[in-house]
């Protein structure tokens, strides 16, 4: 043990597991005024034991009064406690039950603790690769997640100074640099350590980022066809009293003084649009990089906008074939079904490549494919182009989902025309309009950033651009592979961006209901369900969706004569208890334009 550090002794907490069905998507939860309900005090819904050595699970029951316990090993009773106290002397995992029951109902939580001859703790904390920015001044509060920790001693260093001991440590400091933290956990059986700069600033450096169309695809080349206009809006963050401006091939564009430029090329060919901010917050002088001795602030980025032919002119003939053809990408958020091997059919694929494999996979079988937390999404193509024929009161293509009455899990729909001709998703996206669109509570420009795990069994932590941070919880008892961080993504994070709607998850009574909207979304149980009336529950039934629909940046009708790719995106940040993440799945696409049958 290092000296200087005190010494805890603690036992690693864990989240609430509530419901017992084996797919969390319809799981219920026991709820009632007199009922038992069980809270288990571990984190990682996973205890860790050494052989031979004594652990102690401490859960806290809600109605717990003159109620009588039951702990169960292996299915045999092996003690009626409030607090289980147990040894085990041979290393594997063992799963045990705690059954909690009065006379109003009962309640029942499983949990796995893995005996081994060594635990040695394991950091995860949720720290950018390039550093953290903080504001001089500020009190920032890291809080890691620590598995194995039993025991533990606990160690901040500042900059090589021993500054804490506790689980968490709160960093102040007034004036501006680099300052390098570093926290350690050391038991008997050995030990972890996580180090990471901090710059103290006194504001927070400029952002401007465009949106990546896909995965792979250059945010900073654009594609808009001849007769066209096309919306440039970046995300810009940290500013306080910005000025924008807007110049093309040099050339500073009169009256353009806003975060978007509706920019209409005048003839084919390629073109350099500037966006430059300036900023500032009235004080006379800074250290902070990108900030003149004058207080004023200024950064500039520049996209190259390709002018092709006219939109008539890159319609693709149709085959006779209506279904999707192709997966181009799958890039889903973190999610319960995430690598799962068991319930959604994954291989332990580890590179983009055999993440799309997989995606074409399940849809040519039927199956669902699972799009994670918010942002995840799956591009897929046609051999031909889709015709917008919704505006004649038709519905141009479709959606396969698995949502029900209660189960809706929205996905944002994007559409995109081939104007490049590569025949790949890297020109511009068009969101389809749907009854949430600039309602309170739908964001347009979101963003959500998540951090890769240090080890197995961790949540997923994530923060969002709206200064609220969270986590994709692990729920061992229903998905028990080792993460559900991408296997395929080597980034230690990667961030998300599209267009939010208002969360859709409450707690009714003994279930959790997720609640559909009216219209305009994948996975959704709403009006627009038009083949699937008469059979309420169906599973893989139909979302029918008009090319019509689609809208520019700015909200204006898109007047997309036909289109090549489609995305779905998960349109919630949401945590719906024991049900977990709420994460939109799809199971195909067809144009519906070539079907006798169409809506």
């Amino acid at each position: 043990m290092k000296s200087g550090c005190i010494l805890f002794r603690w036992v690693v907490l864990l989240g609430v597991l509530f419901a017992l069905s084996s797919c969390n998507k319809d799981g219920e939860v026991y709820s009632s005024d007199a009922a038992p309900k069980i809270t288990l005090d571990s984190e990682s819904h996973i205890y860790v034991a050494k052989m031979g050595q004594a652990f102690t699970v401490s859960p806290s029951v809600e109605n717990g009064e003159n109620a009588s316990y039951v702990w169960m090993l292996d299915g045999e009773v092996i003690s009626n406690a409030k607090i289980l106290q147990w040894t085990i002397d041979t290393e594997g995992s063992y799963f045990f039950t705690l059954r909690v029951s009065n006379k109003a109902g009962e309640d029942e939580v499983e949990f796995r603790v893995d005996v081994g001859a060594k635990a040695p703790p394991v950091i995860s904390i949720a720290i950018p690769s390039e550093g953290l920015n903080v504001l001089k001044d500020r009190v920032y509060v890291f809080a890691p997640d620590i598995q194995n920790a039993e025991e533990a001693e606990i160690c901040w260093y500042l900059d090589d100074e021993l500054v804490g001991n506790d689980l968490t440590y709160s960093f102040l400091k007034n004036e501006v640099g680099t300052y390098r933290l570093k926290i350690t956990a050391e038991n008997e059986d050995g030990a972890d350590a996580k180090e990471f700069s901090v710059q103290v600033v006194d504001v927070m450096p400029m952002e401007v980022v465009f949106m990546r169309p896909t995965w792979f695809a250059d945010p900073m080349v654009k594609t808009v066809s001849l007769g066209r206009t096309i919306y440039l809006r970046p995300y810009v963050n940290h500013v306080i009293d910005p000025q924008y401006s807007w110049s093309v091939d040099g050339v500073l564009q009169e009256g353009e003084t806003g975060r978007m430029f509706a920019f209409t090329p005048k003839a084919e060919g390629t073109y350099e649009v500037t966006f430059q901010v300036t900023d500032t917050d009235g004080k006379e002088e800074y250290i902070n990089r990108n900030i003149s001795r004058s207080g004023i602030r200024e950064t500039s980025v520049t996209l190259h906008v390709t002018c092709y032919g006219e939109e008539s002119t890159l319609m693709k003939k149709t085959s006779g074939q209506a279904d999707w053809n192709r997966v181009y990408e799958y890039l889903p958020a973190p999610g319960q079904f995430v690598n799962d091997e068991l319930a959604a059919g994954f291989a332990k694929e580890s590179s983009f490549e055999e993440a799309i494999a997989y995606a074409e996979r399940r849809l040519t079988d039927g199956a669902y494919v699972s799009l994670g937390a918010f942002g995840g999404y799956i591009v897929v193509g046609f051999d031909h182009s889709i015709q917008n024929l919704g505006k004649h009161e038709r519905y141009d293509f479709s959606i396969q989902g698995n949502m029900f009455s209660g189960g809706s899990e929205p996905g944002i729909v994007w559409v995109m025309q081939d104007v490049n001709g590569n025949g790949e998703p890297d020109d511009e996206w068009y969101e389809l309009k749907g009854s949430e669109y600039g309602r309170e509570g739908t964001i347009q420009e979101y963003a959500v950033t998540y951090y890769k795990p240090s080890g197995k069994g961790f949540s997923v932590a994530w923060v969002d651009n709206q200064n609220n941070t969270g986590r994709v919880e692990y729920l061992e008892s229903f998905h028990k592979q080792d993460t559900y961080y991408p296997l395929w993504m080597a980034d230690d994070s990667y961030t998300l961006y599209g267009t939010r709607l208002a969360p859709n998850g409450v707690e009714v009574g003994t279930q959790w209901d997720l609640r559909a909207y009216a219209w305009g979304y994948a996975d959704n149980y709403g009006d627009d369900r038009l083949s699937d009336q008469e059979n309420a529950d169906a599973e893989a039934a139909k979302v029918f969706f008009k090319i019509d629909h689609a809208v520019n940046l700015d909200g204006s009708p898109a007047n997309l004569q036909f289109i090549d790719f489609i995305k779905v995106q998960t349109g919630v940040n949401c945590n719906a208890g024991s049900v977990g993440d709420v994460s939109t799945e799809v199971m195909g696409f067809t144009d519906e334009n070539l079907m006798s049958d169409s809506f």
